[in-house]
């Protein structure tokens, strides 16, 4: 099997950013509608880099639909 068709598992420090990125999105969505939210405004208020929200997701819309899994 090839290890590059399987995924490795997130470590714990991956897994807590992506938990802060998750939780950041779903206090701004008290606030406002998913289309108003920026990737800047999401990272500010998750506490991490927009650099750090790239290398986890492609976009907001793939963050929400994490969540809904």
């Amino acid at each position: 099997m090839n290890d590059a068709q399987t995924p490795k598992p997130l470590d714990r420090r991956q897994r807590k950013t992506r938990q802060a990125i998750q939780n950041a999105l779903l206090s701004l969505m008290k606030e406002k509608p998913l289309s108003k939210i920026t990737v800047s405004e999401l990272a500010a208020t998750a506490d991490v880099n927009r650099k750090t929200f790239y290398n986890h997701y492609s976009n907001i819309q793939e963050v929400r639909d994490e969540l809904d899994q």
